[in-house]
């Protein structure tokens, strides 16, 4: 029989390994591998009677599973599962400015805040900009000490691994990082161009356009991936793209409106040009000016479906990426948070008068 002291000097070994445990369940992903028995005996110095004490209570409780013959993993209570961290850290690296204009990223920003607040959870906005160094941002991270974390454009792989090893639920929209990167969403590139291809082709046109986002400024895995598959989608149809007609277009209508004029000075005959919806206005008028009309000389056809795109004249042909969508498979997947390689956002196309036939007497 276990004397006084005895028994006391065991619950105390048995509470301080149940805590250690319980801690670190918490913070790590489900799925993550525990220490073995032997290890915990070793790190604590008990029997092994005091370990399986200890990993029994957290199983029952729901926090740990064991698979004979492989060990103790993480697990979630039954309660745990299905619920949002009090407070969610949106973390955007790229500019303010963003947010302040009428963009992709504000739009998605009201959808998901709004989400949030049907859901009482509280979010955070953070920008980092693009000249912070890794260390910088990993600070940054730090002092935000977040319970769940989305990252916008995230340009370092190294800090998705850093999260994982802290336990931090994340998940990436868009990374901006060449390899493929876990809990990632990433834009279906390769059906957007498909898409725009398809439909100018459709209406005559074979000379068309691309006023890219490519720059040497910075690295942006999307614009860099468009630009790859605009030209692997003409040469499927037999044309040659013209690097006369595939110009940096920008992220500002002046931006696209020197651009455009660009393509106007080249002298060569275009009957579409593709475009980013932020830069579509400067294009517009770009067109105007050479007394031209948008949807019947030159078609013009968009990404990101912005709001105001279908309230412009003519409105905007543009491929829809849903940010309603994004936001609530964002949630879904912080309810109930495992780790998982990639997803794709579905993309589908609006028509409206922006593009149009080829003029017959641009074909004869």
């Amino acid at each position: 029989m276990l004397t006084k002291d005895r028994q006391n000097k065991a619950n105390f070994r048995y509470q301080e390994i149940y805590q250690y445990l319980a801690t670190h369940t918490r913070k790590l992903p489900r799925g993550q591998k525990l220490p073995s028995i032997r290890e915990l005996m070793s790190k604590f110095q008990v029997s092994q009677s005091t370990v399986d004490k200890a990993i029994n209570t957290l199983k029952q409780e729901g926090w740990i599973e064991s698979i004979t013959g492989k060990g103790s993993f993480v697990s979630r209570p039954l309660e745990e599962k299905g619920t949002l961290a009090g407070q969610i850290d949106l973390i955007l690296f790229g500019y303010e400015k963003s947010y302040q204009i009428h963009s992709f990223h504000r739009e998605f920003l009201e959808y998901f805040s709004r989400l949030l607040g049907q859901e009482h959870v509280g979010l955070r906005t953070n920008v980092i900009e693009p000249e912070c160094s890794r260390r910088e941002a990993i600070k940054i991270i730090e002092q935000l000490n977040p319970q769940a974390v989305v990252i916008w454009n995230l340009y370092d792989g190294e800090i998705s691994n850093i999260l994982h090893d802290k336990g931090i639920p994340h998940i990436l929209l868009t990374p901006n990082w060449p390899t493929i990167l876990g809990n990632s969403f990433y834009i279906d590139n390769r059906t957007i161009v498909k898409l725009w291809i398809e439909h100018l082709i459709s209406l005559g046109h074979t000379k068309i356009a691309h006023l890219h986002g490519v720059c040497d400024k910075w690295y942006l895995r999307d614009m860099y991936e468009r630009l790859y598959f605009y030209y692997e989608e003409l040469g499927k149809y037999n044309f040659a793209a013209d690097p006369d007609l595939t110009v940096y277009g920008g992220f500002t209508p002046e931006e696209g409106y020197q651009a455009t004029r660009q393509l106007f000075d080249t002298g060569k005959k275009f009957t579409a040009i593709i475009v980013n919806d932020s830069i579509v206005s400067g294009v517009y008028r770009a067109i105007t000016e050479r007394g031209l009309v948008v949807g019947k000389d030159i078609s013009v056809i968009g990404t990101d479906d912005l709001e105001w795109c279908s309230h412009i004249h003519p409105p905007l042909t543009s491929i829809r990426i849903s940010r309603k969508r994004i936001a609530e498979r964002i949630l879904e997947k912080l309810k109930r948070y495992e780790e998982f390689e990639r997803e794709f956002i579905p993309v589908t196309l609006k028509v409206r008068e922006s593009t149009g036939a080829v003029p017959e007497e641009t074909i004869k």
